[in-house]
């Protein structure tokens, strides 16, 4: 019980914190790493991070200056957003729609050498805060390179390593793990597909869940419909703290039926197998 109650407080904590940096994105027109920088720097105060960003503006934009420990360095490189709308104007097809579609996408992935089957498409999508699977909106784009600091083709190439480490962060993983539920399912319903969710799992829990292949297989075998939000999001703190004979599972928590369904089968699909 004590448990329960610890992990819902800090479900509370992590979507009061989320609120406060999708507010500061809006007031200050920031990408979501910024905001959620400043907001760290104020102890999650919204006003006090606010005042502060508008305090110190150029602290925080690419180009400026900043100061840490009494040090003044330079922040990144200057991006130019003619560059970036260029750049986009070439990957875009020529419809009235202001998106760069599936075609488009596929030869900007062929040319900053993204598998498109891989884990970096999921992860620069998310550097974009991308709604839609194959398809960047003109501001996605953007303001997606433009946070980045890139506005060439070679610079994102050289960037994508950085990328790569930078989800090894179990809170910065996290937040990459929770988009792609909403970036992986269809717009209009509330749940993924099974199909979707099988897929995107074995892209981002690969190497991170042991029992992987057997939650597949328990849902393939014994789960024919979509896969709601919270049982998306609650796999990635069942990955993270179950042992390798699941008996620590507390039955009393607050998992899905889902995951209570998967743990006795998991369970006597061990015990089969145990030599």
């Amino acid at each position: 019980m004590h448990r329960q109650k610890t992990r819902e407080r800090e479900r509370e904590r992590d979507r009061e914190r989320e609120g406060k940096v999708s507010q500061l994105m809006s007031i200050a027109g920031l990408s979501y790493a910024v905001a959620q920088r400043i907001l760290q720097d104020n102890n999650y105060r919204l006003d006090q991070a606010s005042d502060m960003y508008f305090a110190n503006r150029e602290q925080y934009e690419p180009g400026g200056r900043k100061s840490h420990g009494g040090r003044t360095f330079q922040s990144a490189p200057f991006v130019d957003r003619r560059k970036l709308n260029a750049l986009f104007e070439h990957y875009r097809e020529n419809t009235s729609e202001d998106k760069m579609q599936a075609e488009g996408v596929s030869r900007f992935l062929d040319d900053v050498g993204i598998d498109p089957t891989s884990r970096s498409v999921l992860i620069l999508a998310w550097k974009f805060n991308a709604e839609t699977q194959c398809e960047f909106k003109r501001a996605e784009f953007v303001d997606g390179m433009y946070n980045l600091g890139c506005d060439t083709i070679e610079q994102l190439r050289s960037k994508m390593s950085s990328l790569d480490r930078e989800i090894s962060k179990p809170d910065d993983f996290k937040r990459f793990y929770q988009f792609t539920f909403d970036f992986g399912k269809t717009p209009s319903q509330k749940g993924m597909e099974l199909e979707s969710a099988l897929a995107y799992w074995n892209i981002v829990l690969s190497g991170k869940f042991k029992f992987l292949s057997l939650w597949c297989r328990f849902l393939q075998e014994n789960h024919k419909r979509s896969i709601p939000k919270d049982t998306w999001n609650l796999l990635l703190d069942f990955s993270c703290t179950i042992d390798d004979d699941m008996q620590n599972y507390d039955e009393e928590g607050a998992w899905p039926v889902l995951m209570d369904e998967f743990v006795e089968w998991g369970r006597q699909y061990i015990k089969s197998t145990a030599v």
